[in-house]
């Protein structure tokens, strides 16, 4: 028994030793410094700019983080308040190590996604020593910084209000296959809202850079995560959905009480007890006033087995949050909206309302909030998509009636209408006013994004396609693309500023004529 004890101790050691090395980059059991993530240098998935630029539209501010890989800093656009950026600012060697390969999969991952409480990735800039991420910014605090000011947790349905948002979030990611790998309070912002009829609060998953896709983290052997935040299995090398959803059930319980279900000073103790010890509720007069299903649900987060584990996606429908789906359920999109989406869907073409999807990137923050709870909310089967039917009395969205045995209703209606996947950016795009989306600031951004030459008054067409289109397989936007109509400066066609607001211009003029002169669009429906 001595016997084994001690080469379980050992054990321990080494995973300690290993996760503190790993996490730097390095690896113990080699002599070779490698890639940071052992990936192959990443395709950009995005361009790339010259970072002789990245100064010149953006007046750099206060530090708001700093981490072991990156800085990031508050950046406002040409000086302007209202438009707020986070620019992080990442360095491509730390600890003589390539980190290169994984920024550009950070990028890439960000660049793939549409969703409220994910921050928009914007554009990039790369100089010698580092690469500059422009950033959407979140103007709240981060859980941790919340956790810091408050003398005692949050009221209860505050905490379930922004832990619903989590869950959503992280559901959404495994729809997308993605697996985050590093949920912890500095990397969830918050910021307090007046949609008393929404959540109130409203929230922002950030810092992607240990995240990565499914199948790429069955190749990828580092232990990622925080010390306290990291799953038994992870300590062993293995990731799946399972360890993000560990993850969050201990910063779920931690808001509940300000402790940590698995402590000690010792980081190998701290990993024998996250393997071993079996989860208890402490203080007990903090849980004896907590309800039982709200319990129910960190057991099942916090289940050592990762196949027993609950899954991510039943997450949102446990009966913890009844009184959060009693505001889920009232929530609707109004008839005004309505006929909004319907003359987007069907008044524009693809090109038309990519170009609209692009420009709802640089919105202020304070232009969105409300949208963001209720599309949230409206999101009920967490894909990240609403199917509108635009010839239904209502609008429906697919799978969430499911849950209350409405499915096979729901099919009918799928296949006798039309329906539309609304992305957030579709819904953006539709239900804000032209004036806030396409303001001069607004088409400014959207211009010098596309551009990778910058400082240009003009843009070859070519260049914007490739910026436009990298990493989209959309062949029939691409032709859409092809075809618009530009000048030509010898013998080249480009494009300029004021003919992106000329075509901003013909598309609200689309929106906007009544139905007698509307003309349908050429993009079929799903």
């Amino acid at each position: 028994m001595g016997c084994n004890g001690s080469s379980a101790k050992k054990d321990l050691k080494m995973k300690a030793l290993m996760y503190k090395e790993k996490r730097k980059g390095h690896d113990p059991n080699s002599q070779l410094i490698m890639n940071a993530y052992h990936f192959p240098l990443l395709e950009n998935q995005f361009v790339m700019k010259a970072s002789t630029h990245v100064f010149d539209p953006y007046e750099v501010m206060e530090r708001l983080g700093k981490g072991g890989f990156a800085t990031v800093r508050l950046a406002k656009y040409k000086g302007i308040n209202e438009y707020m950026f986070a620019m992080k600012s990442m360095r491509k060697v730390v600890d003589e190590v390539d980190m290169t390969s994984s920024i550009i999969n950070e990028l890439n991952l960000l660049n793939k996604l549409d969703h409220p409480n994910i921050a928009n990735f914007n554009e990039a800039y790369q100089e010698d020593e580092y690469i500059h991420a422009i950033l959407e910014f979140s103007p709240g605090k981060s859980l941790a910084q919340l956790y810091s000011e408050l003398k005692e947790p949050l009221p209860l349905i505050d905490t379930l209000k922004i832990f619903y948002q989590i869950f959503k979030t992280a559901a959404y990611l495994m729809k997308k296959k993605i697996i985050h790998r590093d949920y912890k309070p500095p990397n969830i912002m918050v910021e307090k809202t007046q949609n008393s009829d929404y959540f109130g609060y409203q929230i922002q998953l950030i810092d992607f850079g240990f995240s990565r896709t499914y199948q790429d983290s069955l190749n990828d052997k580092m232990v990622m995560g925080s010390p306290h935040y990291v799953a038994p299995e992870s300590l062993n090398q293995e990731y799946s959905y399972s360890a993000d959803v560990w993850s969050i059930g201990i910063m779920l319980y931690f808001s509940i009480c300000f402790r940590y279900p698995f402590e000690d000073t010792d980081e190998e103790e701290l990993f024998r007890k996250i393997q071993e010890q079996e989860l208890s509720f402490h203080p007990k007069e903090t849980w004896d006033t907590v309800p039982e299903e709200l319990k129910d649900l960190v057991k099942m987060m916090l289940e050592k087995d990762p196949m027993k584990r609950i899954h991510i996606k039943d997450i949102p429908v446990h009966p913890a949050f009844k009184q959060i789906h009693e505001i889920e359920d009232s929530v609707t999109i109004t008839e005004e909206n309505r006929d909004k989406l319907s003359r987007y869907f069907t008044r524009l073409n693809a090109m038309e309302r990519k170009f609209l999807k692009y420009s709802t990137k640089f919105l202020c923050p304070s232009a969105k909030t409300e949208y963001c709870e209720k599309f949230t909310l409206l999101d009920k089967n967490n894909t990240g998509t609403l199917n509108f039917f635009p010839d239904s009395p209502k609008t429906n969205y697919m799978e969430s009636d499911t849950s209350k045995g409405n499915s096979d209703s729901l099919e009918v209606s799928k296949e006798s209408q039309k329906y539309y996947k609304v992305t957030y950016s579709d819904y953006l795009a539709a239900i804000i006013h032209h004036d806030v989306i396409c303001g001069e600031v607004n088409v400014e951004l959207l211009f010098h994004t596309l551009n990778p030459a910058y400082m240009t008054d003009i843009v070859m067409k070519n260049e914007m396609r490739d910026a436009l289109f990298l990493g989209n397989n959309n062949k029939k936007e691409e032709k859409m693309f092809d075809k618009l109509k530009c000048k030509t400066r010898s013998g080249k066609e480009v494009i300029s500023k004021e003919w992106v607001m000329d075509y901003y211009d013909k598309i609200y003029k689309k929106l906007d004529r009544d139905p007698d002169e509307s003309e349908s669009s050429d993009e079929e429906s799903t």
